[in-house]
């Protein structure tokens, strides 16, 4: 395989090699299960989850066979064929197929002509997704069995020479399971069927209970908080753009409800300044790691209210001298018998932060936008996706900063997150998902003027703007005053 060594051209390499390594798995499955119909769920550890529609289980026989067809196409160099059909013939074939995602994405967008990618038999939707012209690349890969579906697996970016060690999460799949349940409730499964409830005019009352729903995951973390007993520091993290600060005050408010006194601290508060911050391989102020934050003061904070003392929490002014300024709360706090610490920010759930805590007093929740909400049956909306257009809006509105900034800056969020956030996941007591299905179709609104600023000139940030416009267009527009108020959803649009 001819890996790129430049670390962009390697994120995009990346992303070529699994979308193009998804579509030969769901190539093979037609070919062993004709009859039966896979939808691609989420993201899980290293790999994606497929589950399949009409039946709860598969042997051991069915996914060797799907093994080795997927690896005859591989050794064959199989070509991926783009093929075009009249929107009518396009219909036809996907209703022949039983496709009803792709049916309505179809149909709700109204193309001419529509696109696919064909492998043999085998046909699926041609969005603004980038796959090799053939299967050869695809040399590391592994299908293995899970929760009733499958799981395919594929190797890290650090080493795609060979699959890692298999790690399960089963609070992650357990909070993207309740969202799909949640998606029979509101009979939502793709962005075509959520255009035509737009246009049904009912999306006010899906507005609602969806809304509804998410609130009430909020609440029931509360509970199992309460239910524990003796917690007393409650550590929230997630990736950028995930609704941790918004979350966390939300929290706050219902554990208000069974009677304790909560106090929101923000780890952004303990950032040293700029000038004390180190800098990454490429010479750069590198704010998403841990050494940027004073962990030593934070600890002796933790401890000290422990012991019973007072307290005073600092605060963090990013924007002061070009370096930022930090000064402390004039009033301490103290922790009495209902006192809970909510603690939110990017490295909450490190364990170097929780050193020497009884385990029996913490409760840690990763919370991140889990979006379960399809393209269609064989195409998700990738999550990191969804929170960059959360994140160029949000950008926009409270920093007045251009697209360019945003995406330009994300390449070294995102390193961050695998070297910070994600290897932590799998050690929570619970997992939030702040994702609504809707959402995607308000952010259109503000995101595509944005996303338009950037010219073809830009060899690096047009090909993103281009495939984040892509996905927007899928969306019918939702105006934003529809939103409620209280929606985590308000943390981004204002």
């Amino acid at each position: 395989m001819n890996i790129p060594n430049d670390y962009k051209e390697m994120i995009k390499w990346k992303r070529t090699y699994r979308e193009t390594l998804i579509m030969a798995f769901e190539a093979s499955v037609y070919k062993v299960m004709p009859n039966e119909k896979i939808i691609i769920g989420h993201s899980l550890g290293d790999g994606y989850y497929f589950y399949f529609e009409n039946r709860e289980t598969i042997n051991d026989d069915e996914i060797d066979k799907i093994s080795k067809t997927l690896k005859s196409y591989v050794e064959n160099d199989t070509k991926i064929e783009h093929i075009t059909y009249e929107y009518k013939d396009a219909l036809e074939i996907l209703k022949k197929r039983g496709l009803n995602d792709a049916y309505l994405l179809v149909k709700t967008n109204a193309w001419e002509k529509v696109r696919f990618f064909k492998i043999y038999d085998y046909l699926t939707l041609e969005h603004s997704t980038k796959v090799f012209p053939s299967l050869s690349p695809l040399k590391v890969w592994e299908i293995k069995k899970y929760k009733g579906g499958l799981l395919l697996r594929y190797p890290r970016q650090e080493n795609f020479e060979k699959i890692g060690e298999w790690k399960d999460n089963p609070e992650l799949f357990k909070a993207f399971n309740t969202y799909i349940e949640d998606g029979r409730i509101l009979n939502l499964y793709g962005v075509g069927k959520l255009n035509e409830i737009i246009r049904s005019g009912n999306i006010s009352d899906y507005i609602s209970i969806s809304e509804s729903l998410q609130r009430r995951k909020i609440l029931e973390i509360a509970d199992e908080i309460h239910k524990r007993k003796g917690v007393k520091y409650v550590f929230v993290a997630g990736p950028s753009s995930s609704n941790k600060t918004t979350f966390a005050t939300k929290l706050c408010l219902d554990l208000k409800t069974y009677g304790y006194e909560p106090i929101q601290i923000s780890l952004d508060d303990y950032y040293f300044t700029k000038d004390k911050v180190p800098r990454n391989e490429l010479g750069e102020v590198d704010l998403e790691c841990l050494e940027a934050i004073d962990t030593e003061l934070f600890r002796e904070h933790l401890n000290d209210l422990y012991d019973g003392k007072d307290v005073y929490l600092p605060h963090f002014e990013f924007n002061i001298n070009g370096i930022g300024r930090r000064t402390f709360n004039p009033k301490p706090i103290h922790l009495h018998k209902k006192t809970i610490l909510v603690i939110e920010g990017l490295h909450a759930l490190n364990n170097k932060l929780s050193e020497g805590i009884k385990k029996d007093i913490m409760f840690r929740i990763y919370i991140s936008a889990l979006t379960v909400l399809n393209i269609d049956e064989h195409t998700r909306v990738r999550t990191t996706d969804n929170r960059i257009i959360r994140r160029l809006v949000r950008d926009a509105r409270s920093r007045h900063a251009p697209a360019l900034e945003t995406l330009e800056m994300w390449n070294n969020v995102e390193r961050g997150e695998k070297k910070y956030i994600f290897p932590f996941q799998n050690d929570v007591d619970a997992v939030m998902n702040s994702a609504e299905d809707y959402e995607l179709s308000v952010l259109r609104v503000y995101a595509e003027p944005l996303l338009k600023e950037i010219t073809p000139d830009d060899k690096d940030n047009y090909p993103v703007a281009k495939r984040l416009l892509g996905i927007l267009s899928l969306f019918d527009p939702l105006d934003s005053r529809l939103v409620p108020s209280d929606s985590m959803l308000r943390e981004f649009i204002g």
